[in-house]
């Protein structure tokens, strides 16, 4: 055989492979890969086929994930997220609304009017110039002579919330005016909330701001609301003395009219209600700041209203029943007014009461004993732990209970919460 090869070979090869040069030297490599694959016994020949339909899958993959790759959305910028965030926040922050100057009510629909002699189809507010004869004799010329006064003669002597008015000067004003007071006085017509049309309130003297609400119950004309004060007392025992709790304002069907001033301590006591909720029985003397009383403020305050408030002209102040309260103490008669629950454990209804997302800030009061049922969480130890005035007592108000929401708006009791949202932030 040797005579016939055309080319160069080693005689070390072997029969097959000798075999095979020849063929492909003679009739090509197509003839030779037929005949071989003949010869493939049919296991091997399905194992080759998987072979390739294993690779023709994953060739397909690829491709498949190639186009996905190259669709994939780009990662989103770092500056962009906190441009996104920036503006969420922007947008959750609560503010309050504008104030119009004609009603004093802040609104969503407050719109800056310019008004002046040269102001085109400028906006009449001469309906609301002040005319009451006791509020100019009372409280203008007695004690606040520039309550009404603007700075500009375009604007003297009218009834209007001082600080909305934005600019004035001596032929022009600006000023925030909601778009109800807008409409009636367009019309000529006075507003209804507006503070000419008998709603102004006057100004508080700085010495009665810190009046206490049992103070106001005492000189108040109409009482329509009882107030219930639940406390919860400390189970802790370094804070035995420490209450916490709320005070709701319950309105009733009846209104109360006084005829003489000041309220004597046992009607304001039948408008009041303490439960307790603990151990032991509750100190009085720590009821003493939660219904404070001082008897010279309550003489003076009712000697200023009856010198600057109509309403108050008529009514007599009866000094016996003034000399039943204390100079500086707590209301007469409150002590006899306590329901004492010391069945229920306190920190357990305080915890369903309160339950939320985070725990409430008077959890500090609460003792260790609770984690067992997991109501409340641990005190902190006692290096940590907050210096409170015995005698002081975290107290809530919550408002005035409407339990069948006949009263107040959904809308309105959304604003209400948003508004206390943004305060506690």
């Amino acid at each position: 055989m040797l005579c016939f090869f055309s080319f160069q070979f080693e005689i070390k090869l072997r029969k097959e492979i000798l075999i095979e040069r020849i063929i492909c030297h003679e009739y090509s490599d197509i003839i030779w890969d037929s005949l071989s694959n003949s010869k493939l016994l049919s296991s091997e020949r399905k194992k080759l086929e998987r072979r390739e339909k294993k690779m023709l899958n994953v060739q397909t993959e690829n491709l498949k994930l190639e186009e996905y790759t190259a669709a994939w959305p780009s990662q989103v910028p770092k500056s962009q997220i906190w441009k996104c965030l920036h503006a969420y926040h922007q947008g959750t922050i609560w503010t309050n609304p504008p104030t119009c100057s004609v009603c004093a009510q802040a609104s969503d629909n407050v719109k800056i009017i310019q008004i002046g002699d040269n102001i085109d189809d400028s906006l009449s507010l001469e309906i609301l110039r002040l005319k009451d004869d006791f509020i100019i004799r009372s409280c203008v010329i007695k004690c606040n002579f520039a309550e009404f006064n603007y700075g500009s003669d375009l604007l003297y002597g009218l009834m209007l919330e001082k600080h909305r008015v934005l600019e004035c000067n001596k032929t022009e004003a600006k000023l925030n005016i909601c778009c109800e007071c807008y409409t009636s006085l367009k019309h000529n017509k006075i507003p209804h909330l507006a503070l000419a049309n008998n709603l102004y309130h006057g100004v508080l003297p700085h010495q009665f701001e810190d009046l206490t609400w049992v103070e106001e119950m005492v000189c108040s004309i109409y009482r329509n609301t009882a107030h219930i004060t639940c406390l919860y007392g400390s189970s802790d025992p370094s804070q035995p003395t420490i209450l916490h709790g709320n005070t709701c304002a319950h309105e009733m069907n009846v209104i109360s009219t006084a005829s003489i001033l000041p309220h004597t301590p046992t009607d304001i006591n039948g408008m009041l209600s303490v439960v307790f909720l603990g151990t032991g029985k509750i100190n009085a003397q720590s009821l003493q700041n939660m219904f404070r009383v001082w008897k010279k403020k309550i003489e003076d305050f009712l000697t200023w209203l009856k010198d600057n408030n109509h309403l108050y002209t008529h009514i007599p102040i009866d000094k016996d029943i003034l000399d039943m309260y204390p100079e500086d103490d707590s209301l007469p008669g409150i002590e006899n007014h306590i329901v004492e629950d010391n069945e229920s454990h306190s920190e357990y209804v305080f915890s369903e009461e309160t339950a939320g997302f985070s725990d409430h800030h008077a959890q500090e009061f609460h003792s260790d004993s609770l984690l067992s049922i997991n109501v409340a969480e641990s005190m902190c130890d006692s290096q940590n732990k907050i210096e409170i005035n015995p005698n002081e007592v975290l107290l809530e108000k919550t408002g005035v209970v409407d339990p069948e929401c006949d009263r107040l708006s959904g809308h309105s009791f959304t604003a209400s919460a948003l508004k206390n949202l943004a305060c506690n932030l």
